[in-house]
């Protein structure tokens, strides 16, 4: 977030100007000081300008000062932002790491998975491979001994 500083500055130049004809004005007011009529004609037209600034100023400075402190509640405002923004990013930047490393491990798992079914096909079909063979043994020793048994009831053995 870029601020414009420049501005900001002549903001509060301008603010502190009219601060200072403020509390000149107060203080000659206090110290009891009062021009008569001869005495306004008698000074020059400059400072007669200036003292109309002086209440123009007067008159403005509640509105220069509510101003001055709504801009540096909003500059205030825009550094907090910022200051989140870059915690976020500083957050995102920690967590890249993590984030690649899930999703290789996703990758994994998935490949992991796949071998896994492999190998349970592979382990059914022995399964089944060995059920018959172990009937077909089963027949054969049984054929064999039936086989054994006829020919010792015949006596051929």
């Amino acid at each position: 977030v870029k601020i414009n500083i420049s501005g900001i500055g002549e903001f509060l130049e301008v603010t502190q100007k009219a601060e200072d004809t403020s509390r000149r004005i107060v203080q000659n007011e206090q110290r009891g000081r009062v021009y008569s009529r001869a005495e306004m004609k008698a000074r020059s037209q400059k400072q007669a300008q200036d003292e109309a600034i002086e209440v123009i100023a007067i008159h403005d400075l509640g509105e220069v000062q509510d101003r001055n402190t709504q801009i540096r509640q909003m500059e205030s405002d825009v550094i907090e932002l910022s200051q989140v923004f870059t915690d976020v990013l500083d957050l995102v930047k920690e967590q890249r790491p993590g984030v690649a490393m899930l999703g290789q491990n996703v990758s994994n798992t998935r490949a992991q998975v796949a071998d896994a079914r492999t190998e349970v096909e592979k382990m059914e079909k022995q399964y089944r491979r060995s059920t018959q063979r172990k009937c077909c043994f089963f027949l054969l020793a049984l054929s064999v001994l039936v086989f054994l048994i006829l020919g010792w009831y015949f006596g051929i053995f």
